[in-house]
């Protein structure tokens, strides 16, 4: 197994199974926490990401699909989905990047839509091919509440303003068309507690203005 990243919370692997290349996701053991707890803990969150990727799938998003979990060891093997990050995609100038920023909001708005918050929507964690992939489901959680909403949006375009700080306007004006186009009225709601959210203190401080 070749490792690709690792992380705080996991380390990234890529494997060869049965001839098919595949990610292998391993949680990472806390040397601080006791261990029956540490245990339990990521026997949790590996059920919960894998679930929410399930739940993703169901909403018609992209996610890699899961081959394997092992819960009592962390692990979740999964399919490797071998495309650009939206980041990458961005960087490239390519001409289809206003295009692609609109289909990322409709892929969000169907997460949102069947109350599914990413939780590090990241333009790293987005994938770009014929459909737009989500990956990293990690910090993913179940809820209906406008402000999860609004915070995951938040991470978007906070990440997206410090990405590319030349073209971040236009490409969430774009995000937010696409967005829109899947939520409808619900949207409004969102964008406005979005902007709400950026005008709080600690956005304010660092130059965020009113989307």
């Amino acid at each position: 197994m070749k490792r690709i990243y690792l992380g705080a919370e996991a380390e990234i692997l890529l494997h060869h199974m049965l001839d098919v290349e595949v990610i292998v996701k391993r949680r990472v053991s806390k040397s601080y926490r006791n261990p029956h707890l540490d245990r339990k803990i990521n026997e949790r969150r590996t059920l919960h990401e894998a679930t929410m990727m399930k739940r993703a799938r169901e909403a018609g998003v992209c996610t890699p699909f899961i081959y394997h979990i092992n819960p009592k060891r962390a692990v979740i093997i999964m399919e490797y989905i071998n495309l650009p990050t939206y980041i990458d995609i961005i960087n490239s100038s390519s001409e289809d990047i206003f295009q692609i920023s609109q289909d990322v909001g409709k892929a969000v708005g169907k997460l949102h839509n069947n109350q599914i918050i990413h939780g590090d929507l990241t333009p790293s964690n987005i994938l770009v091919g014929k459909e737009i992939c989500l990956i990293d489901f990690s910090l993913s959680s179940y809820s209906s509440d406008i402000e999860k909403m609004g915070e995951d949006l938040c991470v978007f375009y906070n990440a997206l303003r410090s990405s590319i700080p030349q073209k971040y306007a236009s490409l969430f004006e774009n995000f937010k068309q696409g967005y829109l186009e899947e939520r409808e009225e619900a949207a409004d709601k969102v964008f406005h507690r979005l902007s709400e959210i950026l005008k709080r203190g600690r956005y304010v401080r660092r130059g965020f203005t009113e989307v």
